[in-house]
């Protein structure tokens, strides 16, 4: 669990935080009929924003009641490996493959979960890669460039270094 004062928030979860502060700080704040409901002495934009924020750290801290992260990793591991189960079936050599592409919203998913839990983001990458590997002969190289290649395309990390940190730490290191 993350802690209050942004030290070991993973970029989801600050990037949350921060979305719904804005978005608390807006209904409390600019439709007077809300402002109203506070005493005077509480009706300044920046106490509203401290109000808004801690309701949007309520958010943050509680979304594993929102979002079931175990369930969405899971399916997360399943639809990628459909995909490459599919581009196989579509014909082509394992081997000869550089790497499988994604479906955008595959990859959208995976890039949520590395930017809010990158811890459990790269235990789904491992079994990913070994699942490719075992069940349908794609090599870890292969499933790993595929990976790098859909949040590369369709990540909200893209152009950053971050991608590149993750998997340098998910994938197994190359022979």
């Amino acid at each position: 669990m993350a802690d209050r004062e942004h030290r070991n928030l993973s970029v989801g979860e600050t990037e949350l935080w921060g979305w719904f502060t804005e978005a608390f700080l807006c209904d409390l704040w600019e439709r007077p009929e809300r402002r109203n409901l506070f005493a005077l002495r509480w009706r300044t934009q920046p106490r509203i924003r401290d109000v808004a924020n801690t309701l949007a750290w309520s958010v943050v801290a509680n979304r594993d009641k929102i979002i079931p992260v175990e369930s969405l990793s899971n399916t997360i591991r399943s639809a990628v490996l459909w995909e490459f189960a599919h581009w196989q079936r579509s014909g082509g050599n394992p081997q000869e493959q550089v790497s499988y592409p994604l479906a955008a919203p595959v990859a959208e998913m995976l890039d949520w979960l590395v930017r809010h839990e990158p811890t459990k983001a790269a235990a789904v990458v491992a079994e990913i890669v070994g699942e490719a590997d075992r069940e349908l002969g794609i090599s870890p190289k292969i499933s790993g460039e595929s990976i790098r290649e859909a949040l590369a395309l369709d990540g909200k990390l893209a152009g950053t270094d971050c991608y590149h940190e993750f998997l340098d730490v998910a994938l197994p290191p190359d022979d």
